[in-house]
């Protein structure tokens, strides 16, 4: 087993809710249609 771990943030122009959709939902999408055999993503927002 491989584990890839990226650790990213967010534009401040960007809203936290946009970013967080699109990591919930646009990246895994993309990444599993690229070959990923699984994708998970765990959300901790930083203050």
């Amino acid at each position: 087993m491989e584990k890839v771990v990226y650790i990213v943030w967010r534009d401040p122009r960007d809203g936290v809710e946009q970013f967080a959709q699109r990591l919930r939902g646009e990246l895994p999408e993309k990444l599993l249609a690229l070959g990923a055999r699984g994708v998970q993503v765990k959300w901790r927002m930083r203050r």
